[in-house]
């Protein structure tokens, strides 16, 4: 939500379309370049920019001198600046898309895969918390990078004439599925349904300081005003209300069958449930409720 508008993810395609609060009416879309594909993203509703992960696919000269080309993908974070916060807003050139690449895959089989992404605006420094998911071998985890007008280079000391090294948190077997910032408590929370757990990260230190311990948790929601985290887990109808002072389990739901995504509305206080019981079965008979 950035002022009257909506920004909607075009699933595994370079395109964000643009939709207008009250009417839900598309008025606009973003489109990136070739071979550029977003997974996730996040707002900075102040400055009106756009944060997100995904990948960049090109060719590539093969290097056994064959007259043949090969294609890499690398895993990026793109910054997309220049959005207008007023309803008139128009993909035009104005807009300007940073790449900051991350890794180059090359190893068959062994791709990364960037998950979510979340922006810190603490103290107008915008932090970026971005998530990297391994399922066959690799290096999973987070990835934090400074304010990106101070510049930034590649991690592991791979430098491009930037400076302020990219920070790397290596987290769980197969990596980060959701990532939250708490920025009244200065906290990051990432949620590892494959590695049973949600890790707890001081946004000061960058350093792990908890891990909340829960069977496949695999959505989550927070509330910073009221303090709550909200994860659905297990393997049916559990929906954890979690203390984030002391990262406690203080109520449970057990009324919604199978949730498996939920949103809060910071003003009201609600929070909204998804679920689906049925989803991986494949009839096609069975919809998807909202509570």
């Amino acid at each position: 939500n950035l002022s009257s508008s909506s920004y909607v993810l075009a699933d595994l395609c370079s395109v964000i379309y643009v939709l207008e609060g009250d009417t839900d009416r598309i008025i606009d879309m973003i489109g990136l370049g070739p071979g550029e594909e977003i997974h996730n993203m996040d707002i900075d509703h102040g400055l009106g920019t756009i944060y997100a992960t995904g990948e960049y696919n090109y060719l590539v000269n093969d290097s056994r001198g064959n007259a043949e080309q090969v294609q890499r993908e690398d895993d990026v974070v793109y910054v997309i600046s220049n959005i207008s916060n007023t309803r008139g807003y128009s993909a035009d050139d104005t807009i300007s898309t940073e790449r900051i690449t991350l890794y180059g895959e090359i190893e068959e089989g062994k791709e990364g895969d960037m998950s979510d992404i979340a922006v810190d605006t603490n103290d107008n420094i915008n932090t970026i918390y971005a998530g990297i998911r391994y399922y066959q071998g690799g290096r999973e985890g987070i990835f934090i990078i400074p304010d990106i007008s101070r510049n930034v280079s590649k991690p592991d000391g791979i430098h491009n004439n930037l400076s302020n090294t990219i920070k790397f948190i290596p987290l769980g077997g197969t990596g980060p599925e959701q990532i939250f910032v708490n920025d009244q408590m200065n906290t990051i929370y990432a949620l590892l349904e494959y590695d049973d757990f949600i890790a707890i990260i001081d946004g000061s230190t960058n350093e792990i300081k908890e891990k909340i311990i829960m069977q496949n948790p695999r959505a989550m929601s927070i509330n910073p005003s009221a303090g709550l985290l909200y994860v659905a887990s297990g393997d049916s109808f559990w929906i954890n209300i979690v203390d984030m002072t002391t990262h406690k389990v203080i109520g449970v739901n057990t009324q919604i069958s199978y949730p498996v995504a939920s949103a809060v509305n910071n003003l009201t206080g609600r929070v909204f449930v998804a679920e689906c019981l049925e989803c991986d079965d494949f009839d096609f008979t069975n919809g998807t409720s909202t509570y």
